[in-house]
């Protein structure tokens, strides 16, 4: 049977800076792995943790190791999570690229398209492609961020004819 294992010794700056983490963290699973840790400095086994939070074994091993190796910092969560955008409307060479292919074809899409993947060497869906162009509607042609109100009172200006 394997030693229970716990988060021991925690000084009173580190006790705080958890606290802290753990009522006003930015993120729902730094303040999660915060108070895992502040939880286990009270004694708590790794099975009543696994049950509180509704985790694996290992993954609150792999809490712990970060605590212990980076401190604090180890349980921030990295940015460079989630899938990663096909096209990204701050890459200029590619928001070129795109517009041009648009406006050479206007009112086929999907030669567009094709054409897009084709010199990216990227597979897209049409919808892909169709919320990156409204995205860059959203960016607009500085680079600043129009907001949706202004766009909509345009829009029903139009429908009122005014």
């Amino acid at each position: 049977m394997s030693k229970a294992r716990y988060i021991k010794d925690l000084s009173e700056e580190e006790k705080k800076a958890l606290e802290q983490g753990y009522l006003h963290g930015s993120s729902s699973l730094f303040r999660k792995h915060c108070q895992a840790i502040l939880l286990s400095n009270q004694g708590l086994s790794v099975q009543e943790l696994m049950k509180i939070f509704n985790c694996r074994k290992n993954t609150i091993y792999d809490w712990m190791n970060n605590w212990e190796q980076k401190g604090i910092e180890g349980l921030k969560v990295r940015p460079g999570r989630g899938r990663k955008a096909i096209l990204d409307c701050h890459n200029t060479e590619e928001v070129a690229l795109v517009q041009s292919k648009i406006s050479e074809n206007r009112k086929k899409l999907s030669l567009a398209k094709a054409e897009i993947e084709k010199s990216l060497g990227k597979t897209m869906c049409s919808e892909t492609l169709r919320r990156f162009l409204k995205s860059l509607v959203m960016v607009g042609v500085d680079g600043e961020k129009v907001s949706g109100r202004s766009r909509t009172r345009r829009s029903l200006q139009k429908r009122r004819g005014n």
